[in-house]
């Protein structure tokens, strides 16, 4: 398997909502990858399919609006701690503590379009957080995996079976 095969599927992994950039970059540089190229692709994939979710955030809340309402027309218990957060913290908070609450930027993005942010603050703030979580899961996997690598002797899970150098 060629080098080039491994950063499509770093590609896709990155592109896939609820795996996305903050799993796949770890795994990417664990495995010897080179950590630039890991991080490049794989923002690029987060946040190609993300500006898709915003694109289509409209015919969402649409959806949302017109689909039969609860019986009891009370809100969930996610959509109620999605409102408390947004309310408490803002779009800045929700898009800053996104991969550890809802853990998908994809998620976030139609909450809060669908709570009444405006798509280019969305675009914004969710936009800046993948870039900005993707460079610091980059940078603690660089530590982490520079660490293993010290200890084991070895330059890369893939390295070995795939001879990448």
């Amino acid at each position: 398997m060629s080098a080039i095969v491994l950063y499509i599927i770093v590609f896709i992994i990155a592109a896939t909502p609820f795996l996305e950039s903050t799993l796949i970059i770890p795994i990417g540089i664990l495995a010897g990858l080179n950590p630039w190229s890991v991080t490049m692709i794989s923002i690029i994939g987060n946040l190609m399919t993300f500006l898709i979710a915003i694109t289509l955030s409209e015919q969402f809340i649409k959806w949302l609006e017109n689909r039969p309402k609860n019986k009891k027309n009370e809100k969930s218990d996610k959509k109620k701690k999605a409102v408390k957060l947004l309310k408490r913290y803002g779009l800045p908070g929700l898009a800053a503590i996104h991969p550890v609450t809802v853990g998908s930027s994809h998620a976030t993005a139609l909450i809060a379009r669908s709570l009444g942010a405006s798509k280019k603050s969305t675009t914004l703030w969710i936009g800046g957080s993948i870039i900005v979580w993707a460079i610091v899961f980059a940078v603690l996997s660089i530590v982490g995996a520079d660490f293993i690598y010290s200890q084991i002797d070895s330059d890369g899970l893939l390295n070995r079976w795939f001879n990448l150098n």
